[in-house]
């Protein structure tokens, strides 16, 4: 009997060093979050979607044709689509699309920028440009409205060369500040500390339950 109770007892202990050991891991891991760099990224609702755009005429969307659509014979014309957007306290746009290129309209660019006419807000440092490859093209960037911006501009995408496509899969986020610790690690920390006080509990009744039956 007293062996039995003396191999339980260094069994419970072995089993609570290693949770011990485990949840110093974990709570090393939730420090190195906090002191890491600060992280940004897309928020989980759209800030605008297809509905939002309007050609860059002026037009609905839905008025001046499919969503996105770039046809355009004549080089040096404007054609494209733009949204208002609200950039008071914007950190940045998430922005992301697709477009099939046919190899005529290769090389022509494909312009995404912010910008108000009013108070003179139209920079490079605002602008990504898709130099368009035949065939299938991607594009997956942030713009930065920057340090000194108005309270609302235009999203714009639009093109000034011949074109023939349309953007698919456009996604357009907010870029926000994330929490500097994931919520997936907060619940593993606490799950983790919370079995070693199981763990502790348990060791606990089984030390109490050994006296008695020594009695």
């Amino acid at each position: 009997m007293m062996e039995r109770t003396k191999k339980q007892k260094i069994k419970w202990k072995w089993v609570i060093v290693a949770e011990i050991i485990i949840c110093y891991m974990a709570m090393l891991t939730m420090v190195s979050y906090v002191r890491g760099p600060v992280r940004y990224g897309p928020a989980e609702e759209p800030l605008l979607t297809e509905a939002d755009f309007r050609d860059i005429n002026g037009l609905p969307a839905e008025e001046a044709g499919a969503p996105f659509t770039f046809e355009n014979q004549d080089q040096g014309e404007a054609v494209g689509s733009l949204a208002d957007v609200d950039l008071r306290g914007m950190h940045g746009i998430c922005i992301s699309f697709e477009v099939d290129c046919p190899e005529e309209d290769a090389g022509g660019i494909l312009c995404t920028d912010l910008c108000n006419g009013e108070t003179g807000y139209d920079h490079p440092e605002q602008e990504f440009d898709l130099v368009m490859q035949a065939g299938h093209n991607e594009a997956d960037f942030i713009l930065d409205p920057g340090r000194q911006h108005p309270d609302t501009a235009t999203l714009r995408f639009f093109t000034l060369d011949t074109a023939g496509y349309c953007l698919e899969n456009v996604q357009i986020y907010e870029e926000i500040l994330l929490p500097q610790v994931p919520d997936g690690l907060k619940i593993g920390v606490g799950a983790c500390f919370f079995l070693l006080a199981v763990t502790a509990f348990a060791a606990a009744a089984g030390r109490r339950n050994s006296r008695k039956d020594g009695q």
